[in-house]
Formats: C-alpha cells, sequence, structure tokens
C-alpha cells in the first residue's frame, strides 16, 4: 500500500504544542479533581471513581465515568480547546471524540474520510497493569494517528523495558513518518500532570524504530529531544 494513500491527517498545532496543550488540560481537570474528598488518598489506594471502573490516578484523563463525566477529564477539555481553535463550537466536540473498551480515547479529524472512517489526531491508551502494556503498544501501533500517547505506571523499570521492547529488532515495532510518540509516567503520588515523566519518539522515516528521549520541560518553546539509546532517561 502506497504511503499517500495512508497520508496522516493534517494538525493544526505542532507536536509541541499539542503536547503542551494536552498536559495542561490535565491539570486542570487534576486540579479541579484534588479539590474532592480523599482525593489523595484513594490515588494512593488505587481506587476506582465510585460506580466505575476508571481508576482514581486515570481520572485526569478519562475523567469520572461514562457519558457527562466524561467531560471532567483532561483529554476531553483538550479536544475541547482544540476544536475551538479551529473555530468550531463546544458541541462539535461530541462528535470528535471517542471512548471504548480497546481504546481508551481517540480524538477525531474533521476533514476528509479514509477507508469508510475518520482518521484520529490523537489516540491514547492508559494502562492500568504492567501486563497489559504490549497489548496496549499494539493497540497503538494498529491504529493510523500522528499523535499516539500511552500513560503508564510508574513502576520501576516498567518505562525501560518499554523501550528496550521497542528497540529491540525482533519485535516489528515500527512506525510511518509524521507519527510521535508520548509515553507519560502516571506517579504513585497525586502530583499535577504537567510534573510527570515524559518521553518522546519522532518517527522521521517509514518503518523507523521507536527510540525514546526523556522530555525535560513541557511547552512550544522547549526544542524536541534527541532520539537516546532504548531504556536511557
Amino acid at each position: 500500500m502506497s504511503t499517500s494513500a495512508l497520508a496522516l491527517p493534517t494538525l493544526l498545532w505542532t507536536a509541541d504544542l499539542l503536547h503542551q496543550e494536552l498536559m495542561a488540560s490535565l491539570d486542570e481537570s487534576f486540579i479541579e479533581q484534588q479539590r474532592l474528598p480523599s482525593f489523595d488518598a484513594d490515588w494512593r489506594a488505587w481506587k476506582c471513581v465510585e460506580g466505575t471502573k476508571t481508576v482514581i490516578r486515570q481520572s485526569p484523563l478519562l475523567g469520572r465515568g461514562g457519558g457527562e463525566g466524561r467531560r471532567h477529564g483532561g483529554l476531553w477539555k483538550f479536544a475541547q480547546k482544540y476544536v475551538l481553535a479551529e473555530g468550531g463550537t463546544a458541541v462539535d466536540v461530541y462528535d470528535r471524540c471517542g471512548y471504548d473498551r480497546y481504546q481508551d480515547f481517540a480524538f477525531y479529524s474533521s476533514g476528509r474520510w479514509h477507508d469508510g472512517r475518520k482518521l484520529p489526531l490523537v489516540i491514547v491508551e492508559a494502562e492500568s497493569n504492567p501486563a497489559e502494556l504490549l497489548g496496549e503498544l499494539a493497540g497503538l501501533w494498529s491504529v493510523r494517528s500522528p499523535i499516539k500517547y500511552l500513560f503508564i505506571t510508574g513502576f520501576a523499570e516498567l518505562f525501560d523495558r518499554l523501550a528496550s521492547y521497542c528497540a529491540t529488532p525482533d519485535t516489528c515495532i515500527t512506525e510511518w513518518a509524521g507519527t510521535t510518540y508520548f509515553v507519560v509516567e502516571i506517579p504513585n503520588e497525586p502530583i499535577i500532570p504537567s510534573k510527570w515523566k515524559a518521553y518522546r519518539a519522532d518517527v522521521n522515516m517509514d518503518r523507523e524504530k521507536l527510540l525514546f528521549g526523556r522530555i525535560q520541560t513541557v511547552g512550544a518553546t522547549a526544542p524536541p529531544p534527541s532520539p537516546s539509546t532504548a531504556g536511557s532517561t
């Protein structure tokens, strides 16, 4: 299949600015929810939002359950900012966001259709069980999108193992040119998301391996990190 047939949708923002805005939106959600009783204690105890399967640690991303509960999440807030920047309305966000069991979040383009469906501008997987990490990665790998996020638990050496796996020739974890991956560690302590450890891999050529570098600062003016050797921090 030709790469032209698989052309990625065009982003309104650079990857740097998009990451800045997305993490700022997670900050907004985190600050709102931290005012709730027992938020910090429930975070440390791995509790879920009442009546849902959403872990409190993931609520700054995914919100507080389905339906309108999603609007409390930072990913929804990010999508709303993006749509408004495009000149759309808050109502348009409902048609652009998708949440389901096999893809935690997808933010779809407003442009042309591809093979009968819209392509996502951003897709997100949030891992809560290290045993499912490779499945989450495979879910990202299987979808054509310019920006891909994987949020992982902050267990010791988990990122190092992930980075090593992606850089191992036998795994065949390769991507199309123009794809940017962000891996973000959700910490064990409830701290504001813009302070979470984050890593980035830019794919410049088709079939290129994923080589992650640590993001030192979050912001549009911060230069992108140079690809590091697998597993470096």
